[in-house]
């Protein structure tokens, strides 16, 4: 993560980004809980694209994408 959550850059697990839906943009934690779940099947989609798009590159930032 580029920005900081908490003094740590480190990325949030589930449950971090949970509590901050909820409190950040006030959402009940079933909204929270539901629209990560639409992020995490949006970028399960994409990634077989993602892998054949950097495929042919050597960039850090894309293996470290392809990873997570």
């Amino acid at each position: 993560m580029l920005l900081t959550l908490d003094g740590s850059t480190r990325w949030p697990n589930r449950e971090r980004l949970i509590e901050l839906a909820q409190v950040r943009c006030g959402l009940a934690s079933r909204k929270a809980k539901e629209h990560l779940e639409e992020i995490a099947n949006a970028m399960a989609d994409v990634a077989t694209d993602l892998k054949n798009y950097f495929a042919d590159r050597e960039h850090e930032i894309a293996q470290r994408i392809i990873a997570a």
